[in-house]
């Protein structure tokens, strides 16, 4: 980065600007540039006749072949590489199917931060009203949820009264996971289409690859968790009891995830490499295990999770040796 000194004459405050970009924009008769204050505070410099992208907004027709996953596909992409308003209007500007409608209300409410803002029989409209700087506290949230998940697991094993009926409600919070997911990577490409928003997001563009790359591990945690709890299930509708090892090895695992947790923002990379080691041996206690075959795909699901647990140590790491660089 270059600093300029500014400098005051007459109440006004000048800069000079690279000389080879001069050069190239201010040329001829040009003597004017476009100039604009952003939201975060800095400024944005253009040759005058390069547009300022005030909006990202993104156009959806419904044509008559659309089908209905096609177009709740292309809201979700919109969404993550960072539009900020989306129109969703039938072709022909006929009404939109109810079951369009219905399906896009319910996808928009999973959307963090966004909200349809106006809507009638043939013409839908889905707004960004968030803030763009959360990444860190998005991040932090995913971790909870997937935490809590996994407790509340091993909580319902503990009554077994209600459990499948309890472990089913579980499964279904997969979902909430997702869509955290899906608003850290929405957030990773703004940053890394404004990179200007770094300073506001307190988060370099390498740090919140770093956070995107986490989320996905989280998410493929939760995702191997609702399988758990599936196979579960399996157990307890055959025998009506859980197997105890099963619960033992469950707890060594959500004891070793609550020390990524623990160790993710505010430890050394030697720190975290020391829990690297620790994976090495839940693992090998869970292939010790001599499991029944109903029990060999939960353990599979467990050796999978610590596997993701270290990926999370070991990007954050890098984020941690990252920063010694700066």
């Amino acid at each position: 980065m270059e600093f300029k000194k500014v400098q005051c004459v007459k109440g006004s405050y000048y800069i000079y600007l690279p000389k080879n970009w001069c050069r190239k924009f201010v040329v001829g008769e040009q003597k004017e540039i476009s100039m604009r204050q952003l939201d975060d505070e800095s400024l944005l410099i253009l040759p005058r006749d390069r547009k300022v992208e005030a909006q990202k907004e993104l156009h959806i027709e419904i044509k008559g072949n659309n089908s209905l996953e096609f177009i709740m596909n292309k809201i979700l992409t919109a969404y993550i590489i960072g539009a900020s308003r989306i129109i969703i209007e039938m072709e022909g500007k006929e009404k939109i199917p109810l079951d369009f409608q219905t399906q896009i209300s319910m996808l928009t409410k999973g959307l963090l931060g966004f909200s349809i803002i106006e809507q009638d029989a043939s013409h839908i409209e889905i707004r960004d009203l968030s803030q763009s700087n959360v990444i860190k506290a998005t991040m932090k949230q995913m971790l909870s949820k997937v935490h809590l998940v996994f407790e509340n697991i091993l909580d319902v094993l503990q009554k077994p009264e209600d459990l499948v009926h309890q472990l089913q409600l579980l499964i279904a919070q997969d979902d909430i996971i997702d869509e955290y997911r899906y608003q850290i990577d929405r957030q990773t490409h703004l940053l890394l289409q404004n990179p200007s928003l770094s300073r506001q997001m307190e988060v370099s563009p390498v740090e919140c690859l770093h956070f995107a790359q986490s989320a996905r591990s989280l998410e493929r945690i939760a995702d191997h968790l609702g399988d758990i709890a599936k196979e579960i299930i399996k157990i307890f509708e055959k025998t009506h009891t859980i197997p105890k090892e099963v619960i033992n090895l469950l707890q060594k695992s959500l004891n070793y995830y609550n020390a990524v947790m623990d160790h993710f923002y505010r430890s050394t990379a030697t720190e975290m490499h020391s829990k690297l080691v620790d994976m090495n041996r839940i693992v090998h206690e869970i292939h010790e295990s001599p499991p029944t075959i109903e029990e060999e795909e939960i353990y599979l699901h467990l050796d999978r999770i610590l596997h993701h647990c270290a990926d999370i140590l070991e990007i954050r790491i890098n984020s941690a040796v990252f920063r010694q660089l700066l």
